[in-house]
């Protein structure tokens, strides 16, 4: 309502950084339990290999680049 058709389907990047940190939050999730390690310890190295000092400031890069490495995580514990 109130958005010109045209502009319906954009997104900012504020929603796509959402998105990209809900995602991760899953797989964190998902990776505590395939491996029994805390959330901690997960978050601490998918930041690191990720190259993201808080999450709160990390770039929709990042969270992509952290996303993936959470999925070759899985796949490799699955």
């Amino acid at each position: 309502a109130g958005i010109p058709a045209g502009l319906a389907g954009i997104r900012t990047r504020q929603q796509d950084k959402k998105d990209l940190r809900d995602f991760n939050a899953q797989r964190v999730r998902e990776l505590v339990r395939s491996t029994g390690m805390t959330h901690a310890a997960i978050n601490g190295e998918l930041n690191r290999q990720a190259g993201i000092d808080r999450i709160t400031e990390a770039t929709v890069a990042q969270l992509r680049r952290r996303l993936e490495a959470a999925d070759r995580w899985l796949d490799d514990a699955g």
